[in-house]
């Protein structure tokens, strides 16, 4: 905000997840079409006023879960409503589109487009089916394996929303026992997951593509208590950063890979083996700075796409 004001570009701060309290919509089918938008301060916006807008964090504060049927009712209808003036911003530069970051954080199509551009990737199964992941265990028998979330890694238990309790959990990349899976496996049937196979990598690429502009860093993880390389993002890893340059090929195929998602800005997570110099997408993928939701749903503060 304060660099824009330093070149003279006028810009507000909007919290969609104050609709109804700060930020008021109307949308007017009379003779002239209207659509616009208004803040507490009386600024009305529209899309002849907007130039662009970086839709950041648009899930606003955490909801309360405790809410009556009325509540949720009048939450579903501002929904709505919000999502539909929004689409109606005809001609303004949206980093990225609203509609098009929540139908990226979809893991299944974010694999298959990264399957048909020709990444590297490794051999997964998303189910809740107790057959299919026992049939594909016991393909995969000597083969580590991993297990991740399907959506969102973050599990609300309770409603916390600083976590002071530490009640609320984090779901990390880890190796599957496959002995306790097999023993348990009726339980599948509970709930979708991923299971794929194990990238044994020396460290991972954070990709981060700008329309056609690519920046790369390679992330090191120097101490991890388990000597195993399978999530940077774990609360217990020593991290270093370096500079890294992707061969033009790969440098293509991440941008293609968000150009195919309709996004503007994306990130991508690869792994990378110096082994084979190869680098490959860690197969799941949830907008980050780690997801997007919809402007009134549970706040994880992520709003890029990346394959983990």
């Amino acid at each position: 905000m304060k660099r824009l004001a330093e070149i003279g570009q006028d810009a507000r701060l909007v919290n969609f997840g104050e609709y109804n309290k700060t930020l008021s919509g109307t949308v007017l089918f009379e003779k002239i079409f209207s659509n616009s938008m208004t803040l507490s301060d009386g600024f009305r916006f529209n899309e002849t006023s907007v130039k662009s807008i970086w839709w950041r964090r648009p899930q606003g504060s955490v909801k309360n879960t405790r809410t009556s049927l009325l509540q949720k009712y009048i939450q579903n209808e501002s929904e709505i409503s919000l999502n539909c003036s929004l689409a109606f911003l005809n001609g303004v530069l949206w980093v990225s589109e609203p509609e098009a970051t929540r139908i990226a954080n979809r893991k299944p199509l974010q694999l298959s487009l990264a399957r048909q551009i020709g990444f590297k990737m490794p051999e997964t199964c998303i189910s809740n089916d107790p057959s299919e992941v026992k049939m594909f265990v016991e393909r995969h028998t000597g083969i580590p394996l991993i297990m991740k979330a399907v959506g969102s890694s973050y599990v609300r238990l309770m409603h916390d929303p600083d976590d002071r309790l530490r009640k609320n959990k984090a779901i990390y990349t880890k190796i599957v026992d496959a002995t306790l899976l097999m023993a348990h496996i009726c339980q599948v049937s509970n709930c979708p997951f991923i299971l794929q196979e194990a990238v044994i990598k020396d460290s991972d690429i954070r990709v981060t593509v700008v329309d056609d502009t690519v920046f790369a860093s390679e992330i090191i993880i120097e101490e991890n208590s388990d000597g195993l390389n399978l999530d940077w993002r774990h609360h217990d890893v020593r991290r270093k950063y370096v500079m890294h340059t992707l061969p033009k090929d790969l440098e293509d195929k991440c941008v293609q890979l968000v150009r195919l998602l309709r996004l503007k800005f994306g990130c991508i997570d690869l792994g990378f083996s110096k082994k084979d110099r190869s680098s490959k997408p860690r197969a799941t993928a949830t907008p980050t700075d780690h997801g997007i939701r919809d402007p009134q749903g549970t706040l994880n503060g992520r709003c890029l796409f990346y394959l983990e």
